[in-house]
């Protein structure tokens, strides 16, 4: 097993609605490719700061004789949550994406196999690409973690280190 790529990020507000490119480079073949990235802050409880988002939420996204007048009640509304997600790609190729909305999650990718969302792709030599996509950004930060590993067993993930 060899670690291709541990890397942390802090995210904020002004990171909604990008798309953070991590490219890594894969220097010899693997029979799986194992990549593990969680993030937290995920389930807002802040009672004012839910209402904030909800207002602005609602002020982007309804048209203005729909907006409700008075106080919101964050009672009325789901739990919020941070939201940040991933996907890969293999030179040119598309491998996937896993747009869920667990906080912690893992990937793995082989020829025979691969986690939902992802084609089963050899993993070759050559530049790789995940791309972390920064849906919601409610808390002041979200911190975020990603590790990419590269394994001789397809089964590899089993071997693999928690976050």
């Amino acid at each position: 097993m060899k670690l291709l790529n541990d890397q942390a990020f802090s995210l904020t507000k002004a990171d909604v609605l990008r798309n953070i490119d991590i490219p890594f480079l894969v220097e010899e073949e693997f029979a799986a490719l194992v990549i593990q990235m969680n993030y937290a802050p995920h389930r807002i409880e802040d009672p004012e700061l839910c209402a904030e988002e909800i207002r602005t939420c609602i002020r982007r996204y309804f048209p203005e004789e729909e907006v409700p007048a008075g106080n919101i009640d964050p009672d009325d509304f789901d739990p919020l949550f941070n939201f940040v997600t991933l996907s890969l790609d293999c030179g040119e190729r598309y491998v996937g994406c896993a747009h869920r909305h667990a906080p912690s999650l893992t990937v793995k990718i082989s020829e025979g196999d691969a986690s939902p969302g992802f084609d089963p792709v050899p993993v070759e030599k050559g530049l790789w690409r995940v791309m972390l996509h920064v849906h919601a950004v409610i808390s002041s930060q979200v911190q975020c973690r990603l590790r990419i590993w590269g394994t001789e067993e397809a089964d590899g993930e089993d071997t693999v280190p928690a976050l």
